[in-house]
């Protein structure tokens, strides 16, 4: 009976070892994940202040591309960010957070081709002169060229089949303003011309019509295009060619294309983003968007951030109106 009595006990001494053992090896696993969720979240938080912090480093870029390029107009094109003469004045350093933001402009082609879409409602413009400084400590260097251009719409037929552009005839599509500004003559522009001004697109016309937008000849070298010259304080017309190779003293150009009709088909209802262009020049012309270029660095870390394909302001069209003889 006695030895029954101390067996008895010695089990009890054991089971209350177990116990304890489970015990702390619980309050131990609770303990390390109590340790372990505070390690992360003290680690989140940090990556949420770094986050802030290249949020606003990256934007600091953006505005400053977005500033110099007000500033300068369409077609600035700096270096890129990976130049290695890139200049320390388009770095903007933020000693408290330690981050370097580097920022850059590209406004232009980067070929004699220019490639895009004619979109609904908005004006296209396209320009032969331009800010040709490569860098913001660059004072203002603009230069002008005359054009020497073949503009080509939808070129690879892209455009759906039998497309009508809500209207079951042969209406204007697009209309042109080709204007100068000559340092002995002012403002002058050359505007479509219409012989019948209830059917514009009866022949000959300078309309670029909805029925002939892919077989058009529209060109810096077009004889046969005829417009008129305004202001139209003499009455006279001009064509294409002579306009562009007669310039009054120094002269910059632009020409602005201007959509007419609804982009969406009249049967089916599809619509189209726009109409495709293609124009070959002989030099890489301003783009009727830019892109602004940023980059955050800090050691080894760095984030890079492109805005791409931003749209120019389309400035104010002089005498932009058409004429009907």
């Amino acid at each position: 009976m006695k030895f029954f009595t101390v067996l008895h006990k010695n089990k009890k001494t054991g089971l209350s070892l177990l116990l304890a053992m489970v015990g702390s090896t619980i309050a131990i696993s609770i303990a390390v994940a109590m340790v372990g969720i505070v390690i992360r979240s003290v680690e989140q938080s940090q990556d949420l202040e770094r986050s802030t912090q290249v949020f606003f480093a990256i934007e600091s870029g953006l505005e400053a591309g977005f500033f110099h390029h007000n500033a300068r107009g369409q077609g600035v094109k700096f270096l890129d960010l990976n130049d290695a003469s890139f200049p320390v004045e388009q770095t903007i350093s933020h000693s408290v957070t330690t981050l370097d933001s580097r920022w850059t402009i590209d406004g232009r082609a980067t070929s004699p081709i220019l490639e895009g879409l004619v979109y609904e409602n908005t004006p296209l413009q396209l320009r032969w002169f331009w800010d040709n400084s490569t860098k913001v400590t660059d004072s203002p260097n603009i230069i002008d060229n005359a054009p020497n251009f073949q503009l080509e719409f939808d070129p690879y037929n892209e455009l759906p089949a039998g497309f009508d552009f809500n209207t079951s005839s042969n209406e204007v599509l697009l209309s042109w303003l080709l204007t100068k500004a000559e340092s002995a003559a002012g403002i002058r522009s050359l505007a479509p011309l219409a012989s019948d001004p209830e059917s514009p697109c009866t022949l000959p016309s300078s309309f670029i019509c909805r029925d002939q937008l892919t077989s058009i000849t529209f060109s810096s070298t077009d004889s046969s295009r005829i417009g008129t010259l305004l202001p139209r304080n003499t009455g006279t017309t001009d064509n294409i060619d002579n306009f562009i190779t007669n310039p009054v003293g120094n002269s910059t150009f632009q020409l602005v294309i201007t959509p007419i009709l609804k982009f969406q088909d009249s049967i089916s209802g599809v619509k189209i983003a726009g109409i495709p262009f293609k124009i070959t020049n002989s030099l890489a012309l301003p783009r009727p968007d830019y892109s602004i270029f940023t980059s955050v660095s800090a050691g080894d870390f760095s984030k890079d951030l492109n805005i791409l394909n931003i749209p120019e302001r389309t400035s104010i069209q002089a005498f932009s109106y058409v004429i009907f003889e």
